[in-house]
């Protein structure tokens, strides 16, 4: 671009977004219109998300509510596009550069020589004209191989341990749990063929926050601050 005109800023934030917007995306889902960023100096907020209304005229986005589109330091600088029928779809960068303080010698891409990767393409939906949502586009089904005949099982307190007999690499689980109201929280271990390495989930009924640590999961992600989400909107923390 040579030939252009300053208008003003298009949208301005509150302190807890950071001191600089990268990445941006501005689109619309529904009548509604988002702007998408990647904050710096945000810590473990790696993209945000305003909900608003554009006016090109005049250049400036007035959002009236924000969220996280997701959690954790490896999703940045997401783009949006629209598929061949209609829908939003997003694709994140899963970053690891070697000069940032949490993967210089740390991790399989330094080990490997590899940088980064992209997330698996997720579709975008507003819920109640205010928050989005995020979720794995349905082709990614095509990639499921045979079913395993589901684990039926009553437990009591304590731990149990109820082995997977797929032997293919990753897995999807399918998880309902019928829990009495007594209960404060429920945990469901994923634990690795090598009895170390293990991803926890946890349940907390009377709240409604599912919680989840990785610090066991790689050899890689110790410290990493548990993620927790709740049914309620919630802020950027974790």
């Amino acid at each position: 671009m040579t030939h252009w005109t300053y208008l003003g800023v298009l949208a301005s934030g509150t302190d807890d977004m950071g001191s600089m917007w990268e990445c941006p995306d501005l689109f619309p889902v529904d009548d509604t219109w988002v702007l998408m960023f990647s904050p710096m100096g945000t810590g473990a907020v790696t993209t945000i998300y305003l909900v608003g209304e554009m006016d090109f005229a005049e250049c400036r986005f007035t959002w009236r509510s924000h969220g996280q589109v997701d959690q954790g330091i490896d999703f940045y600088a997401p783009q949006t596009y629209v598929s061949a029928d209609g829908r939003r779809l997003l694709i994140a960068w899963m970053n690891s550069w070697h000069w940032m303080p949490g993967f210089t010698d740390f991790g399989p891409p330094w080990i490997t020589t590899w940088c980064g990767s992209l997330s698996l393409p997720q579709e975008v939906r507003l819920r109640d004209g205010e928050r989005l949502t995020f979720a794995p586009v349905r082709e990614t089904h095509r990639l499921r191989g045979a079913e395993e005949e589901p684990i039926h099982a009553v437990l009591d307190e304590g731990t149990h341990e109820l082995p997977l007999q797929s032997e293919a690499g990753p897995v999807e689980l399918a998880v309902q749990l019928e829990i009495p109201h007594s209960l404060a929280r429920v945990d469901l271990g994923l634990l690795a063929d090598d009895g170390r390495h293990a991803i926890s989930l946890t349940y907390r009924p009377n709240d409604e926050v599912l919680s989840l640590d990785r610090n066991g999961a790689d050899g890689w992600s110790e410290g990493s601050p548990p993620l927790a989400w709740s049914s309620s909107p919630a802020g950027f923390s974790t």
